[in-house]
Formats: C-alpha cells, sequence, structure tokens
C-alpha cells in the first residue's frame, strides 16, 4: 500500500482545472523540518480529484494543510540539471488555519463520504 500524510504550507493558490468530465485541483505544498537546528524544506506537487477538487480550490497561499494520498515522483530535465518532483495523489486533506477570533477553523475533505458540516467527498 503506497500511502504518505503530509502537513505543511500551500506555496501558491490552490488552481483548479477540468480534466475531461472531471474537476481537478493542484497546488503545492512546503513540509518545514528542523534537523540539527538547521530548517530544510520539501516541496510536494498535490492533486485533488473530483468534488473534492472544488473544496481544494479555495485553499490559498499560506493555509496550514494536511494531506493524505498516494505518492510518486518524476524526473526531468531543466538548465541542463535532473531534478526529481514529489507529487501526492491525494485522498483526503485537512485545513486548519487561525480564525479571526484566535481559534483554529478546520475543513476537512474525505473520499467516498456524504457531505456534512465537517466532511467534503471527493
Amino acid at each position: 500500500m503506497n500511502c504518505i500524510t503530509v502537513s505543511g504550507r500551500l506555496g501558491a493558490d490552490a488552481k483548479l482545472k477540468k480534466a475531461g468530465e472531471q474537476d481537478v485541483a493542484e497546488f503545492s505544498l512546503a513540509d518545514e523540518r528542523f534537523v540539527k537546528g538547521e530548517s530544510t524544506t520539501q516541496w510536494f506537487r498535490v492533486t485533488v480529484w473530483g468534488k473534492g477538487a472544488n473544496f481544494a480550490s479555495t485553499l490559498t497561499k499560506g493555509d496550514a494543510v494536511t494531506v493524505a494520498g498516494a505518492l510518486s515522483h518524476r524526473t526531468y530535465e531543466k538548465d541542463g540539471q535532473t531534478r526529481v518532483s514529489l507529487e501526492i495523489s491525494a485522498h483526503a486533506f485537512e485545513r486548519a488555519n487561525k480564525g479571526s477570533g484566535g481559534g483554529a477553523s478546520k475543513g476537512k475533505a474525505k473520499a467516498d463520504e456524504s457531505a456534512d458540516d465537517d466532511l467534503i467527498p471527493f
């Protein structure tokens, strides 16, 4: 089973696209860690398909998000150097931002569940 869970912040606003008849949202997610007192950042390209793509498209730069999904990678050439892109095909995600009242406001999305106040299916 290929499953990864990553928490981080969006590097840019999510973008909503169409792939045939299906909606798809894409965004970049920065996971910051501290190793031996130094900060390191790992970037992930996240893709959300179906009904959850509409909810994901409301995410904006700086939003704190936890994403669960399948991890893959691809290599490509840029400026003569081989680079690696880590990609997550999300099956669930949760947004947690500070609200104006100082508390946390959360929105969740999971695959194959009906919508209620906290869950948005995709």
